[in-house]
């Protein structure tokens, strides 16, 4: 089994430290303990690729730039084309991964249109962070990531191939 990892968010590098870096290896590791090949679409990689992982097909994201939350917003949104371009170009995969991330919604769209199953890892009040970290603007489209999930989490949810988790 083919499985794209995906990890969209600027906060986390896939192999550093942090506890959520350490929990996106966990989970490849797991998928690999099962099998499976994992490629991995990534903003961020940290410092250190351990050596049980350094076999891992990685694909590179364009970066986030820090500051300007606005700017952040629009950079962060126009890499969902890229991501699904990257998909289809490295693909096919049979099964798509996705660790949630603001302004990220093409991977679980992609498996959508592809057919195939497609998982949605949801483990953090990101709709609160957003709105106290400093990603939130004030223009209506900054949070319609948002909303363009949750009427679909149901519909997700009721999908034989797709689930969030």
């Amino acid at each position: 089994m083919r499985i794209a990892y995906i990890c969209a968010d600027p906060g986390i590098p896939v192999f550093g430290q942090k506890g959520c870096s350490i929990h996106v290896q966990e989970v490849m590791r797991a998928f690999r303990q099962q099998g499976a090949t994992v490629e991995l679409f990534a903003l961020r990689w940290g410092d250190g690729i351990p050596a049980d992982l350094a076999d891992v097909t990685r694909h590179h994201l364009p970066p986030v730039p820090k500051g300007d939350a606005g700017v952040r917003e629009q950079v962060a949104l126009a890499i969902n084309p890229e991501l699904q371009t990257q998909l289809a170009r490295k693909g096919p995969f049979d099964l798509i991964y996705e660790r949630y991330s603001l302004w990220s919604y093409s991977a679980l769209e992609f498996a959508q249109i592809q057919g195939i199953p497609g998982i949605l890892e949801v483990n953090a009040p990101l709709i609160e962070e957003q709105a106290i970290g400093g990603w939130s603007t004030e223009s209506k489209r900054s949070r319609w990531p948002i909303a363009y999930f949750a009427p679909l989490a149901g519909w997700w949810q009721s999908q034989q191939k797709s689930k969030i988790i």
